[in-house]
């Protein structure tokens, strides 16, 4: 495995923060150069619930319930299919070692079942928004990550949130409770990114990525990769900047340090 493929490319931001169209944009490019980049894969999110030290010490990791959980809404990007092959694979043969009694640690068994899945691929990548609230185990698990962090308007997530159909029981109803919930999550990433290399972090503020065409270029530089002129391609409208409102002081202040953090080392 080339260090690319070692150390994998994370992609969040809160939810309606652009991160879904921008992951299938550098899913693009990866599969372009021999990697891949998922889409709402969620396997490292299942990963830090479903394989615990509880789960190795009575040998039981339940490797079938990861899998139909990422089956229930199929993952996006290139290769989706072959890469859920991959999964079922890995996860299923650590399932076996564990209840052998297999004695490695979750870190140990999490790399061994992440080096069986990418091995054939040049780098890898993950988006999943939840992962914001994980970097503590992302830092555990994962050798050197690099993070793509996506922030975007607080009034704009908020309006977007508020218009947002579907089954989502876990969406806020209100502005109070909407931004409340921005300010809560973004705060969690801020705080525990400061402890993070900021050389392995890239800041990115939605509305830069549609009007600031030098964005695409900080991008390539820092996936190691050639995406500046796609990227640009496909963030060709303007963003329609909206004006920044805020409920809280606290998010306010929260926007001013996300914003003093744009771009990359």
């Amino acid at each position: 495995m080339t260090d690319n493929a070692a150390s994998p490319i994370i992609l969040f931001g809160f939810q309606r923060s652009g991160t879904t169209a921008l992951a299938h944009h550098l899913s693009e490019c990866f599969a372009r150069n021999r990697g891949i980049f998922t889409v709402n894969g969620k396997l490292l999110y299942y990963l830090s619930r479903w394989l615990t030290e509880e789960d190795l010490r009575y040998r039981h990791f339940r490797s079938d319930e990861i899998l139909h959980s990422i089956r229930r809404i199929q993952p996006g990007g290139q290769a989706a299919d072959l890469w859920i092959e991959s999964v079922r694979d890995a996860l299923d043969d650590a399932a076996g070692c564990i209840a052998e009694g297999t004695e490695l640690s979750r870190v140990e068994f999490t790399a061994i079942i992440l080096n069986r899945i990418y091995s054939n691929w040049t780098r890898w990548g993950e988006k999943y928004n939840e992962l914001v609230l994980s970097i503590p185990y992302l830092e555990t698990v994962l050798h050197l990550p690099r993070y793509v962090f996506l922030y975007r308007n607080p009034g704009c997530v908020v309006r977007s949130m508020l218009r947002w159909t579907g089954h989502r029981p876990w969406n806020p109803e209100g502005v109070q409770s909407a931004e409340a919930k921005w300010q809560a999550w973004n705060e969690a990433a801020y705080y525990e990114l400061s402890k993070v290399d900021r050389a392995r972090i890239l800041y990115i503020n939605y509305d830069d990525l549609c009007d600031d065409p030098h964005v695409a270029d900080a991008l390539e530089n820092f996936l190691e990769l050639d995406c500046a002129d796609f990227i640009r391609g496909r963030y060709i409208r303007k963003s329609h900047r909206m004006p920044i409102t805020f409920v809280s002081a606290e998010s306010q202040q929260l926007w001013a340090n996300l914003s003093s953090c744009r771009g990359s080392l």
